[in-house]
């Protein structure tokens, strides 16, 4: 069991890069941040002039770093509320500076998620905005829209893209708002289907896809963790095991695991055939915002507040 302290706040999303010993955090200080994971140690601390780091994520080459900011008018200096960078630094550029030529505009006061494209040319973002909360999809060469994918009466919290790029899934955390799948018709056309998943009065925090691309599953404020088939018309399966909110959700590589956690601080592992959970930790980091397995499925992690706690997985 390791930690990795650095974040003055909320530590609100991670990602594990994936080829190589690598960890990306976003904080609620605003900071995203790079970790050996070898040696435990920050070796990228970046810091820009936005208010909040909401999420960041790696290229599916391990190559770039995606992250979506909480911007500043007042003091932002240029940046934009997304980001596109190498994971590397350039020649000469210290490691801690992103420089603000490297993010843009894209959602206002926010951008709360990023999601590479399979194939990694395109960054499909999710925010408040004035493009009426719509899922925007960019060009990442030109930085230009090539699909606005839907929008919605309410700010989507999360999107992102199946495994295989055919569909993208979004939640809404608005009361009674829940789960929504778009399927791909055509390189930049999707169809929205009917809502798959909505309690009333209830708040949908976090989705994730399953590796096969077959299940959906997403947390609910209730304590609620639903699974459901996107293309089944089956009823979705329903677990509520949660003292408080749930607020993150991630499958192991091979899909036999699925790692949740929410605001009560407890971190749960489920069966993912059996739908039943194995075993639980309480690492005592506060409410947990995102959990995330390693390619190799061997190693967790879960994010709370300041701190990442990294566990060996043995089940």
């Amino acid at each position: 069991m390791r930690r990795l302290e650095g974040h003055k706040l909320d530590v609100v999303a991670i990602a594990f890069a994936p080829v190589g010993r690598w960890l990306a955090s976003a904080g609620w200080d605003g900071t995203i941040r790079l970790w050996n994971l070898d040696t435990g140690q920050c070796t990228r601390c970046m810091l820009t002039e936005n208010e909040r780091a909401y999420d960041v994520a790696f290229s599916p080459d391990g190559r770039f770093l995606a992250a979506g900011f909480r911007g500043s008018e007042a003091s932002n200096q240029g940046y934009g509320s997304v980001a596109w960078f190498p994971v590397e630094p350039p020649p000469g550029q210290p490691p801690d500076v992103l420089p603000p030529g490297e993010t843009w505009h894209a959602h206002r006061p926010g951008t709360r998620s990023v999601s590479f494209s399979p194939d990694g040319k395109h960054l499909l973002t999710c925010g408040s905005d004035n493009y009426g909360n719509a899922l925007l999809l960019w060009d990442l060469a030109e930085r230009e829209i090539v699909s606005k994918i839907s929008q919605n009466s309410y700010p989507f919290l999360s999107a992102r893209f199946r495994p295989d790029g055919g569909a993208v899934a979004a939640v809404c955390g608005d009361p009674g708002e829940g789960l929504f799948v778009w399927q791909r018709t055509a390189k930049f056309l999707f169809r929205h289907k009917p809502q798959l998943v909505r309690f009333r009065g209830d708040h949908c925090s976090a989705m994730a896809w399953s590796p096969d691309g077959h299940t959906l599953v997403a947390a609910f404020d209730s304590g609620r963790i639903v699974w459901v088939d996107p293309d089944d018309d089956a009823q979705p399966v329903v677990r509520t095991s949660r003292r408080g909110a749930g607020r993150a959700v991630a499958f192991s590589p091979d899909g036999r695991l699925l790692l949740t956690a929410g605001k009560d601080g407890i971190i749960q592992i489920w069966d993912n055939s059996a739908l039943s959970q194995i075993t639980t930790y309480d690492w005592g980091i506060g409410d947990v915002h995102g959990v995330a397995f390693a390619p190799d499925g061997l190693t967790a992690a879960a994010a709370g507040n300041e701190t990442i706690f990294l566990w060996d997985v043995d089940l």
